[in-house]
């Protein structure tokens, strides 16, 4: 019996409206129970519609309830996302410009491997691989490389670069191509990456170390 009243108190009010409206349809559909209660056909009448009232709210109740729980996780990770530390958001963009980069070359993929300051000049290190299963000649097309400003809008193309513009990739070899731009402020600018080599330009890149 202690048991029982712990639970009825301990019970959710959802779950107690309904069972309580359970018990007031039983009366209704019911009605006489021998030795015990005798109620007449309007009280019957008045216990359904109480019965058919309790359960309403009772499961009013349990679904407001539930969708409340199901948007907190949304709330939280929306509050973290807003609080990321500075070098979580760099580790996501040195995560995303570690992704591989469609060529025009068919097979031929593009990794941006190094975006930093190096001296005067932003130094950038592209390696190029074909993952076909036959060779490709591939050119990194320097001359037509431009950095973009993505605020204001002003380019630099490359001031010098390193390694073989043009070069024929066996199967899963790879190549790298060195560049280095002379851009004032570069800390406080954000890019996009513009080259005939790619299919459309590679946006936001920001200084940082190595990827």
């Amino acid at each position: 019996m202690e048991a029982l009243v712990k639970s009825v108190f301990t019970a959710p009010t959802a779950t107690l409206f309904i069972v309580a409206g359970m018990l007031f349809l039983l009366i209704a559909v019911v009605g006489k129970i021998s030795g015990k209660m005798d109620p007449g056909e309007r009280a019957r009448i008045v216990s359904g519609v109480v019965g058919l009232l309790f359960i309403g709210l009772g499961l009013t109740i349990h679904f407001t309830q539930t969708e409340k729980e199901s948007q907190k996780p949304e709330s939280r990770s929306g509050r973290q996302e807003q609080g990321a530390k500075p070098n979580d958001r760099m580790n996501q963009q040195k995560k995303g410009l570690s992704s591989p980069i469609q060529t025009r070359v068919a097979g031929v993929v593009a990794n941006i491997t190094r975006f930093e300051k190096s001296e005067e000049f932003i130094e950038m290190e592209l390696t190029l691989q074909n993952t076909s299963s036959r060779t490709a000649y591939v050119c990194a097309e320097v001359r037509s490389t431009n950095l973009i400003d993505q605020t204001t809008g002003e380019s630099w193309k490359p001031h010098h670069y390193a390694g073989q513009d043009c070069q024929r990739l066996n199967v899963n070899q790879s190549g790298r191509v060195w560049m280095k731009f002379e851009i004032p402020d570069p800390e406080k600018r954000i890019f996009s990456l513009s080259s005939r080599l790619f299919t459309g330009p590679v946006d936001r890149l920001a200084l940082g170390e190595s990827f």
